[in-house]
């Protein structure tokens, strides 16, 4: 089975992580176009998506705070 992504902003990315944890014996074709930035400002995710990145065997939270210098944004 092949499977295909297209996009490697965030959720094109997480479909591939997921497509790969999901269906290991699949072919993953992941289509980027090297000519469209990746805009992440302003991005923000759930309670969920830890709790998802260790399910698949990503990084913990901590671990990928530090890869991405990324900072916790609480709403008020």
């Amino acid at each position: 089975m092949r499977i295909a992504v297209l996009g490697g902003g965030t959720v094109g990315t997480m479909a591939a992580v997921q497509v790969t944890w999901a269906f290991p014996a699949a072919e993953l074709v992941h289509v980027v176009d090297s000519r469209i930035p990746i805009i992440g400002v302003g991005e923000s995710s759930t309670p969920a998506v830890p709790r998802w990145l260790e399910q698949v065997g990503g990084p913990g939270l901590p671990e990928l705070r530090a890869r991405c210098g990324s900072t916790v944004k609480r709403a008020g």
